[in-house]
């Protein structure tokens, strides 16, 4: 089901029956961090939407989609020019 994350969140995601969307916090601050992983190996198929919650992604104005079986990012949130940033991918 839908999961609205909040800083610090390390999120394990069961993509198993369907994708899901994770929407980042709301007024985000410098330095905020989520993490999120594919813990059943299923985005590849059930993809992991992760919501940009009116803030940018890596500079987009879009939402970013996980679709590689276990994958695991984090996200640092620096400005609103250039929003949640990709911290490392796993």
């Amino acid at each position: 089901s839908p999961y609205t994350a909040s800083d610090g969140d390390n999120i394990i995601c069961d993509c198993s029956s369907g994708a899901i969307t994770i929407t980042l916090p709301a007024s985000p601050t410098i330095g905020m961090q989520v993490k999120i992983i594919d813990g059943d190996g299923n985005a590849g198929t059930n993809n992991i939407t992760v919501g940009r919650n009116s803030q940018k992604i890596m500079g987009s104005a879009a939402d970013l989609e996980i679709t590689t079986n276990s994958a695991g990012i984090a996200l640092v949130y620096y400005d609103a020019t250039y929003g949640w940033r990709l911290k490392y991918n796993d």
